[in-house]
């Protein structure tokens, strides 16, 4: 949030190579967790680590929707080539409703119209290479 404030203060080419770079970071974590949490055995656990890392999931998709509307295309293929984990590895295991509900909430916008956000973006996102 810190690279994402700096930016939109000073939008330059340093700066908003900080923000995709944390950006990318950011969702090799989430990512990496994700997976991670899949092996949890307890039904409760898996259910409460996999609502938490969807809702990281949704403002690092989010910020990674942002962070692409206002980069180069050459930018956005270099940070799709070093995510080494992709969403379609992930998809599965996220939930989208969950997603579309934390969405709706934060803008104020319908259950059903968040859900085309969320799938839009992370069509967008796939199609971009993440």
């Amino acid at each position: 949030m810190q690279q994402a404030r700096a930016y939109l203060s000073n939008p330059s080419a340093s700066a908003l190579g900080r923000l995709q770079t944390a950006v990318v970071t950011l969702q090799q974590q989430v990512n990496a967790s994700l997976l991670t949490a899949a092996r949890i055995n307890n039904r409760g656990s898996q259910q409460h680590a996999l609502d938490a890392i969807n809702a990281v999931g949704t403002v690092v998709n989010a910020m990674l929707a942002l962070v692409q509307s206002v980069s180069s295309r050459s930018a956005v293929a270099q940070m799709a080539a070093r995510a080494p984990i992709k969403i379609q590895d992930v998809r599965t295991q996220m939930n989208p409703s969950l997603a579309a509900a934390m969405v709706a909430e934060h803008y104020g916008e319908t259950n059903g119209s968040a859900h085309l956000l969320v799938e839009r973006t992370e069509t967008a996102e796939i199609l971009a290479g993440f």
